[in-house]
């Protein structure tokens, strides 16, 4: 047997797929594009983010093209995410004959929504490719004008997961009975190429606390407690309940060597002074700390054992828990993980500096002990107000 059989059964995996590690910046955006051209029948796309700047509209201009060759082209944003974009803008892609949809509008007849909002990352062209991870569409994710892209990383897949990731943008398109509706074709999965020889083992795991949905939660438990020798998380905005510490703990008493990988900076300033309030617990159990100094680290990804990867758009934080609505895809393949546990491993030599007992503390003043406890209470107060105020309503 396996490594990767130890960790989680391969009955609940799909067979009959292919994965490539890509990495941010240009090479994601590159391999997008080359996917939207290469579409034929339709191209769903859910995302959080996109900005109306250079690399927004480079995407937009790819999409826009593909819909004016006969391409079902299916687009839907975040409106908290995307808030920034104009009618104009919006317009014009309708205009271009692309289905465009908001999620989870901030005022409906219900009252005011900030809560659940869509924080997919998902590209999914002709039943048959797909791209998941962390990146959203704006600059700072390209790396423009010489500036170094955000840190990330997402999967490129050809395959029966491809099929799965479909059917969950289907199911966020076709829910608002209100709207026009479209008869899409709920394309089987090939049985055929379940056994070939090189076919990844791959699944998609969802999170939605409205609709009771805990699986990418239940995955990351899972994968801590199951772990026996290594275990690596990259954590744009790492902030875990109590609980998900005290187990990483329990692993670390197992003897599993844990790495923690955050940003050094990041655009959440609370978040990250609130970060360092944990700092402490992670350090006396042994956990190896390290922070990304290069540039910003959005990307939210772990390995297990060299034999488990899961990348996508949760962050080990409530607000992804309770709140967000979130899509994985898990690998359950040695040599994949092993790929992706050497890029971890170069970014952590080349890009990071490790946090230790001795540096932490020499920053550990009266006063910084006062600002982390009262980051850490504010964030958790406002990812509790953001439950409450999370509505089904998605337009």
């Amino acid at each position: 047997m396996n490594k990767s059989a130890k960790i989680f059964s391969p009955k609940s995996y799909t067979g009959g797929n292919t994965a490539e590690l890509i990495r941010g910046g240009k090479d994601f955006f590159s391999k997008l594009r080359e996917m939207i051209d290469s579409a034929h029948s339709t191209i769903h796309i859910q995302n959080y983010i996109l900005d109306d700047d250079e690399t927004g509209r480079s995407i937009c201009n790819v999409l826009k093209r593909a819909s004016q060759r006969g391409v079902n082209v299916f687009m839907m944003l975040d409106a908290w995410g995307s808030r920034a974009l104009s009618d104009e803008f919006i317009g014009s892609l309708k205009d271009s004959g692309i289905n465009f949809r908001w999620f989870g509008k901030l005022i409906t007849k219900r009252g005011f929504h900030i809560g659940r909002r869509l924080h997919h990352k998902i590209i999914v062209c002709d039943s048959h490719s797909s791209l998941v991870g962390g990146m959203n569409f704006a600059n700072r994710y390209h790396g423009n004008d010489g500036r170094l892209p955000w840190l990330d990383f997402s999967v490129y897949s050809e395959g029966n997961i491809s099929i799965l990731l479909e059917r969950v943008c289907q199911k966020f398109w076709k829910r608002n009975p209100l709207k026009k509706r479209f008869h899409f074709v709920k394309k089987k999965i090939n049985t055929r190429d379940l056994s070939e020889k090189n076919s990844l083992l791959m699944r998609v795991r969802e999170n939605d606390w409205m609709l009771r949905k805990f699986q990418v939660m239940a995955s990351y438990r899972k994968a801590v407690m199951a772990s026996n020798e290594s275990l690596s998380i990259f954590g744009a905005y790492f902030l875990p309940g109590f609980r998900f510490l005290y187990r990483l703990r329990r692993a670390g008493q197992r003897g599993v060597k844990i790495r923690i990988v955050v940003p050094a900076k990041s655009d959440s300033n609370i978040g990250n002074t609130a970060r360092n309030y944990i700092y402490s617990f992670l350090l006396r159990n042994n956990i190896e700390l390290y922070e990304y100094t290069r540039t910003m680290l959005h990307a939210k990804v772990c390995v297990v054992d060299g034999a488990w990867s899961a990348i996508g758009s949760y962050d080990l934080n409530h607000l992804s828990a309770y709140s967000n609505v979130e899509a994985n895809v898990e690998i359950l393949d040695n040599d994949f993980a092993s790929q992706f546990l050497r890029e971890m491993d170069a970014v952590i030599k080349n890009d990071c500096r490790q946090v230790t007992i001795e540096s932490y503390g020499k920053k550990l003043t009266i006063l910084n002990r006062v600002r982390y406890w009262v980051a850490y209470h504010t964030i958790r107060l406002l990812f509790r107000i953001s439950i409450l105020l999370a509505s089904k309503v998605e337009e």
